[in-house]
């Protein structure tokens, strides 16, 4: 009896020891996997940063390709030599940063210039390339490049290496802000028209099909128009005043304003507006589309506010409005009485305005990440 005990006692140190080394090779299988994995999360958060950081700078580099074109030349094919500086921009940015220390290379092939797809949230690469907004990039520490990250612990059980890899999307979004004409230096920067459309339109109509959109602005109780005059900040608007305002952005005594999206109110005003005033609009377009540098005399490429019309829809505006986003318009005609008081003008897409900070070289007064009414700018937000 006392041997089967001491038997069965031998027996339970027996299966306790093999219960110990099973919880130890578990507990050794955690740690590798807590220290391994977790540094492989760390390093794929910092090649997050690489290819962010990698994505903007290539996104910069698409719009100063943009800066460089006239307004006639936009929808220009784009050359070897613009790749190949996008790509080069995005090469030195990520070089410049590192992941699980180690500096990070970019393949070519890991960089896509092309048009970005919000609802599919993918980038597109047209084929010639014309009026790309996006670049997309793919940053990796993996067997392709960079080298995967070697493991500590997890070697035991047979996996020395794990691979990462982050993809980062820059794109052009709609203009946010324009400088005033004042105080700005370099190209003439792009000008606001007191005028503004609501944002129903732009809401109510495709992009496919108000691209290119013939929209009336006089009278504005037409049923073809959508859009309103306005006083710029001025409050109290009225008839009088908006004429004003015009003779002085004909001869220079008034300059045309800046905008920040989001932030600037227009006082607007509905309704048919006098002669005079038609008169005096009629005579700033036809100072305007000769100096506005788009390459035709024939019609004005001027700025429209798009404004908050809380609810109004088409109807005349009225008040203070926040103004939401920037369109741009050619102005192709505008009639005279007895012909009748007419403001027409045509909606362009794909339209880039260049950035300027002031005091900087060239440029119209613009930062992007606005909401998109047609109108570009030149600084990239990352979308994805």
């Amino acid at each position: 009896m006392k041997n089967l005990r001491k038997i069965m006692r031998n027996n339970e140190r027996g299966v306790t020891a093999v219960i110990v080394g099973v919880m130890i090779v578990f507990l050794l299988g955690m740690v590798a996997l807590a220290v391994d994995i977790g540094y492989a999360l760390l390093t794929r958060n910092e090649l997050q940063n690489v290819a962010d950081a990698a994505a903007l700078a290539g996104g910069s580099a698409l719009g100063e390709v943009y800066q460089g074109r006239t307004a006639e030349h936009q929808g220009d094919q784009f050359e070897d030599a613009d790749v190949q500086m996008i790509r080069n921009r995005v090469i030195d940015a990520a070089k410049r940063n590192q992941a699980g220390g180690k500096n990070i290379d970019i393949r070519n092939a890991d960089i896509t210039i092309g048009i970005w797809d919000q609802a599919t949230s993918t980038v597109t690469v047209p084929d010639p390339l014309v009026l790309p907004n996006a670049v997309k990039v793919i940053g990796r520490r993996d067997t392709l490049l960079n080298d995967p990250i070697p493991t500590v612990f997890a070697a035991v059980f047979g996996v020395d290496i794990v691979g990462v890899s982050a993809k980062a999307t820059a794109a052009l979004s709609g203009a946010s802000e324009i400088l005033p004409t004042e105080g700005s230096e370099g190209e003439p920067p792009l000008k606001i028209l007191p005028v503004g459309i609501p944002k129903y339109y732009f809401d109510l109509t495709p992009e496919e099909t108000y691209c290119g959109d013939i929209i009336v602005f006089h009278p504005t109780n037409n049923p073809d128009s959508c859009a309103g005059w306005n006083s710029y900040t001025e409050e109290h608007p009225s008839d009088n005043k908006v004429r004003n305002i015009i003779k002085g952005l004909t001869d220079g005594t008034i300059p045309f304003p800046g905008v920040e999206v989001n932030k600037t109110q227009f006082g607007f005003i509905g309704g048919d507006l006098s002669k005079p005033t038609f008169e005096a609009m009629y005579n700033l377009w036809n100072q305007e589309k000769n100096q506005d540098g788009d390459g035709h005399d024939e019609y004005w490429t001027v700025g429209v506010v798009v404004y908050d019309d809380e609810g109004l829809q088409c109807k005349n505006p009225n008040k203070m409005r926040t103004i939401v986003g920037i369109a741009t318009v050619k102005i192709t005609n505008i009639e005279l009485p007895p012909d009748g008081k007419v403001i027409e003008g045509q909606i362009l897409c794909d339209y880039f305005i260049q950035p300027k900070i002031p005091g900087s070289e060239g440029g119209s007064g613009v930062v992007a990440c606005g909401e998109y009414f047609g109108t570009y700018g030149s600084v990239p937000c990352l979308v994805d």
